[in-house]
């Protein structure tokens, strides 16, 4: 699954009630600045992903990172 597609779907983890362990995986990716170059996701949706997550798992600083990150891969 994409960045996009992990990014609209935390909520649906937290009620799914996958592992830590898959949580970690998800937000390294989240935190991985070649995958978020190649995702061109916008700041806002990353912004958007954190408003939507239910679970303080997720708004860990992988939420800043990315929107720096797709910040400086934008033209």
């Amino acid at each position: 699954m994409g960045l996009l597609g992990l990014a609209r779907n935390l909520r649906n983890f937290d009620e799914a009630g996958v592992s830590d362990t898959v949580a970690a995986r998800t937000v390294a990716r989240f935190a991985d600045p070649e995958q978020v170059a190649r995702s061109r996701m916008f700041p806002y949706r990353w912004l958007a992903a954190y408003d939507a997550a239910p679970s303080l798992r997720w708004a860990t600083a992988w939420i800043r990172r990315s929107t720096r990150r797709c910040v400086t891969c934008r033209p």
